[in-house]
């Protein structure tokens, strides 16, 4: 989690800040979004974050503040190749994934009371991949029917 997010315009301003400003990684994230701003995240923890379920096409997240007080919004830096067809709801209500550090993903995550959990998906919806896989049903379709055709020609043959 970062503590402090800068805003960016653009991937290459996003770039330039990193690389200018002796940019600690560990704690600051600049975010591509609009209006560029700087904020500050104040909490003195953040929240637990739990793999509940990993699948070709996403994954289940458990998020959890284990605190005895409740947090504040908080972001999530997820850091795997920045890509637009991943898609994110947190307790099935849609949450934008903007681009983080040029490259990652950056989630904010909604506040949470004492011992509150909530669940974020994540899902990738390439459309490429279902015209694929409506084109190789469509292929082994025909594919039956030709051998079958095949074999009723050679059953009346014979």
């Amino acid at each position: 989690f970062a503590k402090i997010i800068e805003y960016a315009n653009s991937r290459d301003e996003a770039l330039t800040r990193i690389k200018n400003n002796n940019f600690p990684l560990a704690s600051t994230a600049v975010v591509e979004k609009q209006s560029p701003e700087k904020r500050e995240f104040q909490n003195p923890s953040t929240p637990q974050i739990t793999i509940l379920e990993r699948n070709g096409s996403g994954m289940r997240l458990g998020i959890k503040n284990q605190a005895l007080h409740s947090i504040q919004n908080s972001i999530l830096i997820w850091n795997e190749s920045f890509h637009l067809h991943w898609e994110a709801q947190i307790e099935k209500q849609s949450v934008k994934i903007e681009r983080a550090n040029a490259w990652a993903h950056a989630i904010e995550l909604p506040g949470l009371n004492a011992n509150e959990e909530k669940i974020l998906e994540l899902k990738y919806k390439d459309p490429m991949i279902s015209l694929g896989q409506i084109s190789t049903a469509l292929w082994f379709i025909i594919l039956i029917l030709h051998a079958i055709r095949l074999r009723s020609q050679r059953k009346s043959f014979l």
